[in-house]
């Protein structure tokens, strides 16, 4: 039989949403007289300012917010306000590859940095051969590894110049294409400067239904019933795993919707990944995330968020 079971990292399964509340956020759409102010409307920018100082404990003025479309805008529009084009931002190794493939569209070097140790990370960013502008870092849990970064040194990188970037794609619907960034004030004018020269890139009917999902408390009801189901998700994609004689550890449990299974040395990632391909499971193989391949250190990246624990289990 003819099985397809996406195992790739990143996707949300549209039936974690719940068509009710989403549907009252589209219904509650009106047509617009002119295009969104370049930022966002401000009911947008106030709603997502009370849902950063809940949730991510980010103490925040709706001023401070910047709407973009995606997150390759958003990396778009700090290029062009801090004029990173022809010098060079650091990026985590192993990281997200779009972000570097954004940054290259853009003019801009990249210089991987070394965060398989979160302990190195300050020295690892502070010894770069090449004088970096900025640096890129996964918040909260390391993106593909999962280790969280030591509350002090966080602190150390964190100083007053760090401009958070949230999306809506990781919580909701990555079909919304919304991201934000906010801002610290100091930082405020050359963002807003070159947003008011790019426009408005988020539709109104977009802005207006996220709004309401945020203010009508959908969201939040939202991320409540799907961590149920993401630890039901994950706890079956763990015993599944245990059971893989060529897995030697599997980590980034604790957050995220995915794990890190490390494999034996004398197995390839690769061939693994070509192999799974033939039978229909799709999955990522961490040198994928790479600056440069890794043999010695063979790993999948495993995503369970849209999966039901039946097809986790198949695959």
């Amino acid at each position: 039989e003819d099985i397809q079971i996406d195992m790739r990292p990143g996707d949300l399964n549209p039936d974690d949403v719940s068509r009710v509340g989403w549907r009252a956020a589209w219904r509650s759409i009106e047509p617009s007289t002119t295009p969104p102010p370049p930022s966002g409307s401000p009911a947008l920018r106030e709603a997502l300012s009370v849902y950063l100082r809940s949730s991510r404990g980010l103490p925040c003025d709706p001023r401070q917010i910047v709407v973009c479309a995606g997150t390759a805008e958003a990396l778009t529009l700090l290029t062009l306000a801090f004029k990173w084009q022809g010098r060079a931002v650091a990026v985590e190794d192993p990281g997200y590859s779009a972000i570097r493939r954004t940054f290259q569209a853009l003019g801009v070097q990249w210089v991987p940095v070394d965060v398989t140790d979160p302990d190195q990370l300050l020295m690892r960013l502070q010894s770069t051969q090449t004088s970096i502008q900025a640096a890129y870092l996964t918040p909260s849990h390391q993106y593909p590894l999962g280790h969280r970064i030591d509350p002090d040194m966080r602190g150390h990188i964190l100083p007053a110049s760090t401009i958070y970037l949230g999306t809506m794609s990781k919580v909701l619907d990555p079909g919304l294409r919304l991201s934000y960034l906010r801002v610290p004030t100091h930082l405020l004018e050359p963002v807003l400067q070159t947003r008011d020269m790019l426009g408005a890139t988020v539709a109104a009917p977009v802005q207006q239904a996220v709004t309401h999902l945020l203010t009508s408390g959908e969201l939040a009801r939202h991320i409540a019933r799907v961590r149920k189901l993401y630890q039901d998700r994950r706890a079956t994609m763990l015993q599944s795993l245990e059971k893989v004689a060529a897995v030697t550890h599997v980590t980034g449990t604790e957050a995220g919707l995915h794990v890190l299974a490390s494999l034996r040395q004398d197995v390839s990632a690769s061939a693994t990944v070509e192999q799974a391909r033939a039978r229909g499971i799709y999955i990522t193989d961490l040198d994928d995330y790479r600056a440069h391949p890794d043999p010695r250190n063979p790993g999948l990246v495993l995503g369970y968020g849209q999966l039901k624990p039946a097809a986790i289990r198949q695959a």
